[in-house]
Order: C-alpha cells, then structure tokens, then sequence
C-alpha cells in the first residue's frame, strides 16, 4: 500500500470541545483588539467582548429558549458578526452547529431542515419571504414542537422572535456559564459539533457530520503545517458565505483561536473587495479560482471537502516555487494515497482517486449510513470522489472529479482535459464539459457549454462549429465534442464560484425539450 505522509506531525488533544479550545488563545490576544468587523454596517466586536458575549448569549439559550445539549440549532444568513457569536454560543450551550446557505432556493433550504431536523431555526431578512414556501412543503417544519425559529438582525418586520444575543459593553462582567461538555462524560470523537452541506454537485446534498475532535484537530493540522499562513497579526476580507466549511476554519475557529483580524462581506463585489483589502490593510487573501481570476493574480489555493472539515492540503507563503496549477502540499497529521475504479494502489503519479486518512475526517453522514460506509472505507479511509495525483515535490495537483468522468463506449473521457483545451480558442471565456447520453450511440457522449469573451464579435454558430473542430484536431477519436458545443451567457456557479455542472445538465434536459439551442456535432 502506498501511503504519502505530511512531513509535519503534531499531538491533537482529543478530550477538548471546541469550545474549551476557543478560550485559550495561542497568541495572547489583547482584549481590546477588534477581531470581527462587518464590511456593510461597520460594526466591529473586540476580542475580550466577543467572549463575554459568547457566554452570555449562551446562558440565554438555555434559559429562555430551552436548549439542552445535542440539541441542532440550524443557522441561514448574511455574513455578520451575530451569525459567528450565534455559533460559539450553541457550542458553548452543547448544542450543535448546522449552517445553512441562505441562498439557497426554497426547496432545497426544505430539503435541508428535513434532512438535519434542528431544534431551532435562526434566521435573517434574507429568509423571510422563502419561509412560507419552506413551512409549506417540509415535513418538520410543521409543528412548533419540532422546530421554533428566530430571528438575527432588525431588517423589516417579522412574526419570529429575535433571539436573545446580548450586546454588552467592554466593562459589564457577564455571568459565567461553565460549558455543559466539561461537567459531562464527554468524548470528543463521537461528540457532533457541527453539521454541514456536502456541495451536492453530482446530487443531493448530504448532511456531513463533524466532531469536536474533528475541528480542533482542524485547527491543530492547519497551524502546525504552516505556522506563516495563520498567525494573530494577518489581517483578511472574508466573502464566501459563512455556510461554507471553508469559513467554518477560517472565520468560526482560526480566526478566535489566533485573535486575527477579518472583515466580514456578505458578498462579493469586485471593487468593494479591492477596496477594502487596501483600507484595511490586509495581509493575505484566501481565493476561490474564479476570483483569482477575477483579479488577474496568481491564486493562493487550498484543497479541501466539507467531509474532511476543510482542507487535507495548503499553500501560502511558504510555497515561493509552488506551480501555479498546484493545489498545494499535504497538512499535518494527514496520509494520503491514490486508489483505482477497484480501489488498487496506483501510485503517487495516478491519477487515482484521493484517499484520505486524517484526525479531521468526519464522523459520516447524518441519518444516511449507506453513503457512510460509500464514504468511508476500513481503517477510516475517506474517498473524496476527486481524482489526482502528486508531483515529485509533494505538490497535489487536481485532475477531475471522479462522478464527472464521462465513459463513451468503454473509453474514460475526463472533462477537464477537454476544458482545458476549450478555453485555448481566442474566443473562448469559459467551458465546461459534461457527459450526455446518446440513445443513437447508446453511451455517453461530451458535450460543451461554453461563455464568450464580451468582444468577440463574431456568429455564435460559426464559433460554435469552430470549437468542436479545433478540439477534434487536439484529441483522440473517442474524445471528439460529438454532444455538441452549447453557447450560454454564463455558467452557473454557486457563491463561492464552484461550477455546478448539474445545473448544465438541467439546461440540457429543457434543451432537448425543444428549446434554442446553439451547437455543432461532428
């Protein structure tokens, strides 16, 4: 068996919550620091103050609003500074973290409650008008015995409550409250803390399951591998939805964890983010691809999935002669190997799929031990369904998704290859390629979707017919675009910028339905 070990290893305590970790700072944090601060509003917390609210807020829950430990409090809203104190409240009260994106469409936010069943629901604004839709349709939604829901934010009227989150000044003493996991027979490894979203890109999303364990070795992994990349003193402008696991390291327990400084955007606005990377003197920036893009800069990437409570890779400072293709370099604590359809060694060179054995691998599913064991296999391997492999230095680089692989008649076509090729052609702004079933040739055939740049100038259908060409004089036979190049305006990201290719397959359905279509086959 060939095992890629992370040249770094550290002792990770598994008896600590995540909260019990929060409240003690590696870096000496004065309280005075302003460690959150609201791009919109311009409301900031200190240090000092966001603690003594953390425990004041969760007195409240559990007094006024019941809430007992293994409770799931279940959180859909905008970036701000009450979202995270809500958080660390629930954890501090033994309850359990579910984030939910408020962006959603109101069947899936419905999908989410059913398949999560929280014990409160908190919201803001941006929810008010899908709750009706959502009460409508979910099976748990239905009896107040099920799930009560309150309110974050004092946008608009509403008929929910506000939940109880006390601002207090600097000088008020709070009333301690001892965290309820320290008083109780308490393992942090099968102890859920938090539960999130998988992307569902290649079909439902799944509730994935994380420990305490899983995020304080998360925090352990991330600072013992790179010390540079996460340190007190950087300061950040943090847009992607706080739903995402990747602000659930970044923004939920790093950043308390080092006292560092982010600005919180609801969303992402180019000239905003610029602005404010120069205003608040930031010192790094950790970018999706689209938005290194965006910005014309090389990006800083790191390589992760909600099931392994983030990252299983990182690059930063450190990294001077990382390739720009590279998604990094393993993080502490972290084995890695490369599997085969049949789940055979292939070596570091693979491609293969990603398998990952790591102290921030989840606990599995909720309510879905089927996927589970899919998930994870003997001796806590995790496959993360991505295929990959290692340069000679270490450097992991990305190769396709393993459910995207496209098989036409016996041949694996991967739609990166073919993507990368797509976007060589002068007027090309950005592809995507997906496998269509062809009842003629009775297998999958490629098809692309592809965005022109703005200045183009030229027939679509003309332009269309002179991708698949050009893609058919750089590939194989069995790779040939023969589903057809489609021309849409833009591909469908989430808000992170993550492609969603089964929304591709959407259009083609309607496509197929009899609307206008642009493309050429050959």
């Amino acid at each position: 068996m060939s095992i890629y070990y992370s040249p770094t290893w550290t002792a990770i305590p598994d008896n600590l919550s995540i909260s019990q970790l929060m409240q003690h700072g590696v870096e000496n944090t004065h309280p005075e620091k302003v460690i959150y601060e609201e791009a919109i509003t311009g409301k900031t917390v200190t240090y000092g103050l966001f603690h003594q609210q953390i425990r004041q807020t969760a007195y409240n829950l559990r007094q006024a609003l019941s809430l007992k430990p293994g409770d799931i409090v279940s959180i859909s809203a905008s970036s701000c500074i009450d979202y995270i104190l809500t958080a660390h409240a629930v954890w501090w009260a033994g309850g359990i973290v579910s984030a939910i994106n408020n962006s959603l469409h109101a069947d899936e936010i419905t999908h989410a409650i059913d398949l999560i069943k929280p014990r409160l629901f908190i919201v803001d604004s941006t929810l008010y008008e899908k709750l009706p839709a959502i009460g409508k349709s979910s099976r748990h939604f239905d009896s107040p015995n099920k799930m009560a829901i309150y309110t974050i934010g004092s946008e608009g009227s509403t008929d929910w409550p506000p939940l109880p989150i006390v601002n207090l000044p600097s000088n008020v003493r709070t009333l301690e409250l001892h965290n309820p996991i320290r008083a109780s027979k308490f393992d942090a490894r099968k102890t859920c803390a938090a539960i999130l979203l998988s992307s569902g890109t290649t079909g439902a999303s799944k509730a994935v399951m994380l420990s305490h364990y899983n995020l304080v070795a998360a925090c352990f992994q991330l600072r013992s591998d790179n010390p540079q990349n996460w340190r007190g003193s950087q300061r950040e402008i943090f847009f992607p939805p706080l739903s995402h696991v990747y602000a659930l390291y970044v923004c939920f327990t790093m950043n308390l964890w080092l006292g560092s400084y982010v600005c919180l955007m609801p969303r992402f606005d180019l000239e905003l983010y610029c602005r404010l990377m120069q205003d608040r003197s930031a010192t790094l920036a950790r970018i999706v691809p689209a938005v290194a893009k965006l910005l014309g800069e090389n990006p800083v990437v790191a390589y992760g999935c909600t099931e392994l409570s983030g990252p299983c890779v990182q690059s930063g400072v450190r990294n001077k002669g990382m390739p720009l293709a590279a998604s990094g370099t393993v993080i502490a604590n972290c084995e890695i190997r490369f599997v085969d359809l049949d789940g055979k060694d292939v070596g570091a060179r693979g491609p293969g799929e990603i398998v990952c054995r790591a102290p921030n691998a989840m606990m599995g599913y909720k309510d879905n031990p089927e996927e589970t064991v899919k998930t994870i296999a003997k001796d806590r391997w995790l496959h993360t369904g991505d295929l990959g492999y290692l340069d000679k230095d270490g450097y992991l680089y990305i190769y396709d998704r393993l459910k995207e692989m496209i098989k036409y008649k016996g041949f694996q076509v991967a739609p990166s290859e073919l993507e990368n090729i797509i976007i060589q052609h002068p007027s090309v702004h950005e592809a995507a390629v997906i496998g269509v079933w062809s009842p003629k040739e009775d297998t999958e055939i490629p098809r692309a979707f592809v965005s022109l740049k703005a200045a183009h100038g030229r027939d679509t259908v003309e332009v269309s017919k002179e991708i698949a060409t050009f893609v058919a004089s750089k590939v194989s036979n069995y790779k040939r675009l023969r589903g057809g190049v489609v021309i849409i305006d833009t591909l469908p990201r989430n808000p992170t910028g993550k492609l969603l290719k089964k929304k591709l397959k959407e259009y083609d359905v309607k496509a197929q339905d009899g609307e206008k279509i642009l493309a050429s086959k050959l």
